[in-house]
């Protein structure tokens, strides 16, 4: 298959892989106690750009975009796209 035709399939996969990560990493450190370990584990970086309004008195438009990412939703899309390979 060309490339082409796998572009919406690895567009899901990195988001799927990003969401499933990121909840994984949030629940594992929710039942960690305070440390190096959880701050590692919960902390993200935040890419995109601040909400941008538009406001034209009879409708308000709000446009932005926000992505964060934990070591875990990093994970989660390295095996997503790893058993991505060997399944399709």
């Amino acid at each position: 298959m060309h490339i082409r035709g796998r572009i919406p399939l690895i567009i899901f996969i990195i988001i799927i892989g990003a969401i499933l990560g990121g909840l994984v990493g949030q629940l594992i450190g929710m039942a960690l106690p305070e440390g190096i370990v959880k701050t590692f584990i919960t902390k993200s970086i935040s890419v995109g750009f601040s909400p941008i309004y538009i406001n034209l008195y009879i409708m308000t438009f709000t446009f932005g975009l926000m992505l964060k990412f934990n070591i875990f939703s990093i994970l989660g899309i390295v095996f997503l796209g790893y058993l991505l390979r060997w399944v399709y």
